[in-house]
């Protein structure tokens, strides 16, 4: 009978740490595309406000020019990669209480001591890379004769897209497409 209970125990255990994982990775999942549309358009407010060309027609690039709107959706951006961190952080304290409900590892076990660790800096540190408000350059490169000119904030905010990244774990962990029951019938 006590065998019972403490499956029974473990069972719900499992489910609500499930559960907390899976409001953080929505979380996540939403600041990501938030962030990622923000920085798109952000990104080309500034480039259109930056961009301007003189007498010859070559384009000129402000880059220290930045508009109040610009800065405020950088501001947003910076905010929603704190919330996405944050629930970074809380998916990976809940996938090792996981761990530790389903005995993958000891009860003492850590974040780094599980090896969960450098997978939760890879993904943070991804994450942090933004363009953050007041910081702008313009990065020069030769190419075919001419001067092309590339600003920081066009180069972070394509990084920025990369967070969409988390839309695939949520399909990947939670969609009915790809659980047990999906592999046993399609077996």
């Amino acid at each position: 009978t006590s065998m019972w209970f403490t499956q029974q125990y473990m069972s719900k255990l499992r489910s609500l740490i499930e559960r907390r994982m899976y409001r953080y990775d929505i979380t996540s999942a939403i600041c990501s595309v938030f962030s990622t549309i923000i920085a798109g358009i952000e990104n080309e407010l500034y480039y259109r406000q930056v961009k301007s060309s003189n007498d010859a027609g070559e384009i000129i690039l402000h880059s220290e020019m930045e508009t109040p709107l610009c800065s405020i959706m950088r501001l947003l951006v910076t905010c929603s990669t704190i919330v996405t961190l944050v629930c970074l952080w809380k998916r990976y304290q809940l996938k090792m209480e996981l761990m530790k409900a389903q005995r993958e590892v000891s009860q003492g076990a850590t974040v780094r001591s599980s090896g969960l660790l450098k997978f939760l800096l890879f993904e943070m540190l991804f994450c942090l890379v933004h363009a953050p408000p007041f910081v702008n350059y313009t990065i020069e490169g030769l190419q075919q004769k001419g001067v092309l000119h590339y600003t920081l904030d066009s180069i972070l905010s394509l990084v920025v897209f990369g967070r969409l990244y988390i839309l695939w774990r949520i399909f990947a962990e939670y969609s009915p497409w790809n659980n047990d029951k999906a592999g046993q019938v399609c077996s």
